[in-house]
């Protein structure tokens, strides 16, 4: 099962983003895949991280593509911007600048690659 969709990193481009994920994870969910309460959760937070790191570090559009295994909700945000994101070193302390953290910290797996026009963010999150 998979979803597509170019956003246009306008006010509201995560907000957007969410309802595309939670729109395909209640399909999944209509049609037998078993999700849990904390999944759907867990991946609408993975998505507006990603989604609202492209649009702040990224001029113009970014591209989302949300493809559902048996196993896995395979989340990949592509932007305009061509430097690759590194994690801060944690600090309690700090107001914002979580979101990489966050998704490292509940995706099995995160990786990036160059493209041509910026880079592509893979983010592979457990079902179960």
């Amino acid at each position: 099962m998979r979803r597509q969709a170019t956003l246009d990193g306008t006010p509201g481009t995560a907000a957007t983003a969410r309802t595309l994920t939670a729109d395909l994870l209640t399909h999944a969910a209509a049609t037998g895949h078993p999700l849990t309460d904390r999944t759907r959760e867990t991946a609408l937070l993975v998505v507006s991280e990603l989604v609202t790191n492209a649009t702040r570090h990224a001029p113009g559009p970014c591209r989302l593509d949300l493809t559902l295994t048996d196993q896995h909700l395979h989340i990949t945000v592509e932007d305009t911007h061509p430097a690759l994101p590194a994690p801060r070193t944690h600090d309690a302390a700090r107001i914002g600048g979580h979101g990489l953290e966050i998704v490292l910290a509940l995706c099995t797996r995160l990786h990036t690659e160059t493209t041509p026009h910026g880079k592509r963010l893979h983010a592979h999150l457990p079902l179960t």
